[in-house]
């Protein structure tokens, strides 16, 4: 059977088409992951996710073009946006220990660290408190502010970006 035989076999329910897909498909999934650098465990995690979008959005395929294609496609999707992940966390652990230091007026001291959230506005300083240091979802922050989510993320990371601008500008003057 090929595997768009199978595919459509799978999105009528047929649950053996789909363990068939995904023997044809697993090892040469992983290989991919494991040739862009990943370690065992990071490559398993994006693995998983990508078997579970395929299972989500099987509906979607579109049989006139191949699977293989298709699902090559969705893994390098996955792929990327959990590098853009990682890369967020990465970015975000400055916050987390700004958060930290704001909450021990010693440990600030005793690091000359100044949370420079004076020059923010006020609008942008609650948002970098609702976020960081309350810990809010992106979901509560457009609840209280009317907004969709992806304007409150989008609201945040404009504020985290000037933050990190005053933050350069002052470590160039010392």
């Amino acid at each position: 059977m090929t595997d768009e035989e199978l595919m459509k076999m799978y999105q009528l329910g047929n649950i053996e088409a789909f363990q068939d897909i995904y023997q044809r498909y697993q090892a040469r999934i992983f290989g991919y992951l494991k040739k862009r650098g990943l370690t065992n465990e990071m490559a398993e995690d994006v693995f998983q996710q990508v078997f579970s979008k395929f299972h989500h959005t099987r509906l979607r395929y579109n049989p006139k073009y191949p699977l293989s294609a298709w699902l090559f496609t969705l893994t390098r999707n996955t792929l990327i946006d959990e590098h853009r992940k990682n890369q967020k966390l990465k970015n975000n652990v400055n916050l987390d220990s700004i958060a930290e230091l704001s909450n021990s007026p010693e440990t600030a001291e005793k690091h000359k660290i100044k949370v420079p959230l004076d020059a923010l506005s006020q609008t942008e300083k609650n948002l970098i408190e609702d976020r960081f240091f309350n810990e809010k979802t992106y979901e509560e922050i457009s609840h209280e502010l009317g907004i969709l989510p992806t304007n409150a993320r989008q609201r945040v990371s404009r504020a985290v970006k000037k933050l990190k601008t005053i933050f350069k500008r002052r470590s160039h003057e010392t």
